[in-house]
This record gives structure tokens, sequence and C-alpha cells, in this order.
């Protein structure tokens, strides 16, 4: 639901921001042109102003995208973001590819073959920017389009469907991303063209297809079966995503369950959440996975990763009669240090649970 704006604590926040340009005037500038471009979307009434990724995309389109583009921090992110946002807490600013294709569409949208304001981004910006641009006006493989002049959002499921054919990518990403249960009438196509999707080559396209089946809900059992596949993927990301939406489908069988007890000796840190994820859906664990399981927690509490510290330890209260008392047999001897941070999170976990009962 969005949220009720209120445009005087808006424009109060706005000068502030401003008048700590001196001080921080990186940060500062990022969110000065943020908060004014937030402000113009809310006055508006545009219904998604409360996205911080819409308002990116907004600052860039709106011209103002050469101050955000130049901020180092924008730019100097992890390498890993999911463009279907599966995780917990989305990214605040779009990453050096985001912004790089956010503004050579501008560019496009405007007919702007070579425009003059794209030599004053950084070079990690204008490099990509340039080769989107040119692949824009080679290909007009866009979703978006300024002769298009017609809201498409509002369309059945089955002019979807169709739209999900289409020989153009980012059309197919659009259309599957709309894809949802709607009536009887839809339900076996629907699900034909969701296993399509998912044997899809392109990247995008298939991981867009996993994000959808969470929504989709009844996606038939050779999706199901292709999710399972995916669990084996060689990309993480794709492997992540298809554990995730299986657990969330509730349709995790014994060799995904397996899959996901190898996932926690990852490196990859999503890849570790997605089989934690699907072992907390489970009421208990077969012995086995056990020692893999502590394994992890340990590596968690080693490198002070107390999002994950706090995870294990609401999964140990689902599995185990006494999780204290596990967590105080594994780490007495070998790693007594982290035993206070590991009781500790036990114990929000309680007070957690208590709270909400």
């Amino acid at each position: 639901m969005p949220i009720k704006y209120q445009a005087k604590d808006n424009d109060q926040r706005i000068l502030t921001l401003a008048s700590n340009l001196k001080t921080e005037p990186e940060l500062s500038i990022a969110a000065l042109t943020h908060g004014v471009v937030k402000d113009m979307l809310h006055q508006s009434q545009y219904s998604y102003a409360h996205f911080d990724e819409f308002v990116d995309l907004a600052v860039i389109v709106s011209g103002l995208g050469v101050l955000q583009s130049n901020i180092d921090f924008v730019t100097k992110q992890g390498t890993f973001w999911d463009p279907t946002q599966w995780r917990l807490i989305p990214r605040p600013f779009l990453d050096t590819q985001g912004v790089a294709w956010a503004n050579a569409l501008a560019a496009w949208l405007r007919q702007e073959n070579d425009p003059q304001w794209g030599e004053d981004l950084e070079a990690e910006i204008r490099r990509p920017m340039t080769k989107s641009l040119k692949y824009l006006f080679k290909t007009d493989d866009s979703f978006l389009s300024a002769k298009q002049g017609q809201n498409l959002i509002g369309q059945s499921q089955s002019q979807w469907l169709k739209m999900a054919a289409s020989k153009s990518v980012s059309t197919q990403i659009v259309a599957v991303r709309h894809l949802q249960k709607d009536d009887d009438a839809v339900s076996s196509e629907l699900q034909k063209t969701l296993v399509e999707k998912l044997r899809s080559t392109h990247h995008g396209v298939m991981i867009n297809a996993v994000s959808a089946s969470e929504q989709i809900v009844d996606v038939g059992d050779t999706a199901i079966e292709e999710l399972q596949f995916l669990t084996k993927h060689r990309e993480h990301v794709v492997r992540a995503k298809a554990m995730c939406a299986l657990t969330r489908l509730e349709q995790l069988d014994e060799a995904t369950i397996e899959t996901a007890g190898d996932m926690l000796g990852s490196k990859m840190k999503h890849e570790i959440f997605a089989g934690l994820m699907a072992l907390s859906s489970l009421g208990s664990v077969s012995d086995h996975l056990v020692p893999a399981i502590n394994r992890a927690f340990i590596r968690s509490l080693q490198v002070c990763d107390y999002e994950f510290v706090g995870l294990f330890a609401a999964a140990f209260t689902r599995w185990l009669d006494d999780p204290r008392e596990h967590v105080e047999q594994l780490l007495a001897t070998d790693s007594p240090e982290y035993m206070e941070i590991a009781i500790e999170a036990l114990e929000n976990v309680g007070d957690q649970l208590a709270g909400l009962s």
C-alpha cells in the first residue's frame, strides 16, 4: 500500500539534506536529487513514488541522471543483484549496469543518437551507456516506447500470454512478470507458457519465469519438475531463485532438500539464504543434514553475519525441542567465544515469538 504523503514533511527533509551539502557533499547531492524527484512524483500522484527503484529511474529520465550517475557510492555496490527482487531487502539504488541502461533508455526515448550530456558521465557509466544506446537504436528491443501510447497494464491474461510469445526479449520478460492465475480458461495455456520460459536459453527470461511461478501457484507438474531441475543449474542466481520458488510453492521433494543442504556450503550469500529458507520451512531435518547446518551456522558466527545467525537461530527453534542445548554442545569445545552471541540470538527469537503471541 502506498505511504501517505505529507508535502510539508518531505519539503523539510529536502531542506535538511540541502543544509548538509557542505559536510557530506557526495552523499547529500545524491540524496537531494533523489528527494527532489521523489517530491515531484508525489506531487504528480505517481502510484509508485514510494519505491526507490522507480525514483532512481525517474531521476535519470527527468534529466538529473548526470548527478545521480556521477556519485561514486551508487556504482560501488555488491556484484549480485537479482532484477526480479526476490531478496527481502531490495537495493536502494541502481547498480552500474542499471544506471547505464536507464541513461541509454532516456536518450533513446528522446531520439538522441549521441547525447551531449553523455560526455559528463563517468567513464564506467558512459561506455556501457553508449553500447546500450546503439543496441536500442538498432533493435528497438524495449517494452517501453514513447510511440506506444497505450496502457497495457490492465490487459487480460490471454493478451499477456500472446505477448509472452514475442520475438522481443524485453517484451517477453515484461509479459512473463505479469502472468498470474486468472481463470480456468487460460490455465493450461498459462502452464505451457511458463514451462517454455523456464526452459529459455535467455537468462533474463528464465529467472523472471521462476519469479512468475510464485504468483501463478498452480503451475502444474511439468513446471515443478523444471524448477527442481533448475536448482542444479550452473548459475548460482538461478539455483537460488528456483529453490526459493519451490519453497514458497511447498514443492520440496527429498532430492531438492538434499540440494538445499548442499547450498549451505556455498560462498554465495544468497545461495546460502535459499538453502536455509528451504530447510527452515520444514518441521524437522534429517540427521545427515545437521553437520552441514552446524558448519554454516559457525561460519556465520565467525564472520559476524548477525542476520544469518538470527535466521539459523530461528530455524533451530523450529527443528529442535531444546535449541539452546544444541548450541551449547556445538560451541562448547571448539568455538566458546561465540557462545554469548548464539544464545542471545536464540533468546531474541523467543522474544519475537512471544510478541507475536
